[in-house]
């Protein structure tokens, strides 16, 4: 497993490293409100996604044992989905265009919806890869078309085409992605299509779809929200502070629940090996979201700035807010959701999200009718409580202590909370590169030295499964 999960954390971060290089150069050739446009029509395409393969993806990974006719019936099911969708969008692009106000959205959203139809063509090879647990194609793949589509919007904005340099990027990214898997990976679908074989899969899979539709819509109302009550900067800050903090969590939770998912399916009747992994797991994941989420806090303002240029200062308020309520809790929180998932309780998983969701929509009302400011402070309740709820249930059907991991995150937490108070006594005018240089390193040095007297066996598990692992 830890192979995988270093094939898979690499390729993270050479494309999410190199993509980051990418939307630096582009926020100083593009203005916020051009972003916050592009985030309008992403956002309703990221809560359409689901209905592509109705959850037969994740159901496929879950069982044991599937055959070739039935890769290639969700494959050819993907296809007419895909279909389905970007001739639905495609129609109703005048609608979005008059939802947000915006007369440019109408030929945007056409080209966009070309999304769906492009990545299904790949999706069934990367389930394949998953469920085998072969991240190293994919992290090839994926690293290859970041770097191709990432040049080219460059290329595209230095010309003057702003909103079509994002647009571009985005289809392209799709288009590289699925030629190259398509080349690497030996499996290419049947001439077959049966219901059969979707059915055998559908008990798992209809609850999996189910918590998708809850998931992807609800946890983008706040983007719709905020593109239609606010003007597009407004979208465009708070995008780009949301995609700085997925970045931490891409690091982290999806890098090792990719994993997690396979792995866990796989050995399904082996509690006591799925409790030792749950363990190491935690303690990993616990350290380094906790300690980058401290860093990142810290540096928030600079940060923004040296990489974005201070007009995208605004950013840096929202980013605070979002380290606390996303940053650590969510990786920690799509560990449980990720266990019980391959242990086969998807239904349990739809239960949780909709309790979840009852206070995510009461957040969203404080959006609604008391502003921006009020709802980042709603989402770190939202974030925490959720986290509980996670944490436990997982306890329900795996025999792991909740006393050790709540004294665990307390412990981590704490350690962090004094590693930003001291960097906080860092501030030299003069140099901004120089205040976030000394700010990381204080809080970096601060937060290991902690955790090392604190829980050492800790840092020593870190130390064996990830960086000794990498050096052999």
């Amino acid at each position: 497993m830890w192979n995988s999960v270093f094939w898979y954390l690499s390729g993270k971060l050479f494309t999410q490293g190199f993509g980051l290089v990418v939307s630096v150069i582009l926020a100083r050739l593009i203005l916020p409100d051009e972003f916050g446009i592009i985030a309008m029509v992403l956002v309703i395409i990221a809560m359409s996604q689901v209905f592509l393969d109705f959850g037969f993806g994740a159901g496929l990974i879950q069982k044991e044992n599937v055959d070739e006719d039935t890769y290639s019936s969700v494959f050819w099911f993907n296809i007419f989905m895909a279909s389905v969708l970007t001739v639905i969008l495609f129609i109703l692009s005048p609608f979005v265009s008059e939802f947000y106000g915006q007369s440019r959205l109408t030929l945007i959203t056409k080209a966009l919806s070309s999304l769906f139809f492009v990545g299904s063509l790949g999706l069934m090879q990367s389930v394949i890869l998953t469920k085998a647990m072969n991240f190293k194609v994919q992290s090839i793949a994926t690293t290859i078309a970041t770097v191709l589509s990432g040049i080219i919007a460059i290329v595209l904005a230095l010309r003057g085409l702003e909103v079509w340099a994002l647009v571009f990027q985005q289809i392209l990214l799709k288009v590289f992605n699925v030629i190259i898997l398509w080349l690497l990976v030996p499996w290419k679908p049947k001439w077959c299509f049966k219901i059969s074989h979707l059915n055998e899969i559908w008990s798992f899979s209809s609850y999996k779809f189910t918590t998708q539709i809850l998931q992807s819509i609800l946890s983008k109302l706040d983007s719709i929200i905020i593109g239609k009550l606010f003007v597009p900067s407004v979208l465009g800050f708070y995008s780009r502070s949301r995609n700085l903090a997925d970045l931490i969590k891409s690091y982290t939770s999806e890098s090792f629940s990719k994993v997690y998912f396979p792995y866990v399916s796989n050995n399904q009747g082996d509690i006591a090996k799925l409790k030792e992994t749950y363990y190491l797991g935690f303690k990993i994941v616990a350290i380094v979201s906790i300690g980058l989420s401290a860093l990142f806090y810290s540096i928030a303002d600079e940060l923004i700035v040296i990489l974005f240029s201070d007009i995208w200062l605004k950013s840096a308020y929202y980013f605070s807010f979002m380290i606390i309520a996303d940053s650590f809790t969510k990786p920690l929180g799509q560990m449980n959701l990720t266990m019980l998932v391959g242990l086969g309780h998807a239904n349990v998983e739809l239960k949780l999200l909709l309790m979840k969701r009852t206070i995510w929509v009461l957040a969203l009302i404080t959006l609604w009718y008391l502003g921006i400011e009020v709802f980042l402070y709603a989402i770190i309740i939202h974030s925490f409580i959720a986290y509980l709820i996670d944490s436990y249930f997982v306890s329900k059907y795996l025999p792991i202590s909740l006393t050790f991991v709540y004294f665990f995150l307390i412990k981590c937490l704490a350690i962090a909370v004094v590693s930003i108070l001291l960097s906080q006594w860092i501030d030299f005018e003069a140099s901004i590169i120089l205040n976030a240089v000394l700010k990381s390193a204080i809080v970096l040095t601060c937060f290991l030295i902690g955790m090392y007297f604190v829980s050492r066996e800790s840092i020593y598990l870190i130390y064996n499964k990830i960086i000794k692992y990498k050096a052999s």
